[in-house]
């Protein structure tokens, strides 16, 4: 049988010529809950393994303890690697989301400019438009932060809802 590049895939092989040994040995890795299939290829019977923790248990039991802590070692790097994409990916997509709103927000604000303009609004719309404007790449959160006094994600949102049915009268 063969291991694949744990960098690359998980997949152990090993190969038989007669199905009932291929099964018994599933059986036997059964017994030591390593979940293993077997196929057909090539008038041989293929029993596999495919999860990277069974592949682990197995090469343990067999006492291939070297290719434990290489596979191992493998899936810790890839296990940081993952969880390292994923937050920079989390992070990308909330920074696009803030960003678009706060486009969209400004966009609301210069079309109350350009019609009635800013000072037309109350003291709270105004200063949360003036805020806006001056920082269009913060958070509501942080937004409500610059407020005096400040006021929560939620009492920005609101705001923010009265400008654009402000700007939609318009």
């Amino acid at each position: 049988g063969f291991c694949y590049d744990p960098s690359k895939m998980y997949h152990l092989e090993m190969i038989f010529k007669h199905e009932n040994v291929g099964n018994q040995v599933k059986d036997l890795l059964h017994g030591f809950g390593i979940k293993s299939s077997i196929f057909e290829r090539n008038e041989n019977y293929v029993l596999y393994i495919k999860e990277a923790e069974a592949i682990s248990d197995f090469l343990s039991l067999t006492k291939a303890y070297n290719s434990v802590l290489k596979l191992e070692n493998v899936r810790a790097f890839k296990d940081i690697k993952n969880n390292v994409n994923r937050r920079f990916n989390f992070e990308t997509a909330n920074l696009n989301k803030t960003v678009d709103a706060a486009l969209k927000q400004k966009l609301i604000i210069e079309k109350i400019e350009n019609t009635i303009g800013l000072e037309s609004l109350d003291p709270l719309l105004l200063e949360l438009a003036y805020a806006r404007i001056e920082n269009p790449d913060v958070s509501l959160k942080e937004l409500g932060e610059m407020m005096t006094p400040k006021i929560s994600k939620s009492g920005v949102s609101y705001r923010l809802n009265k400008l654009k049915k402000i700007a939609d009268d318009l």
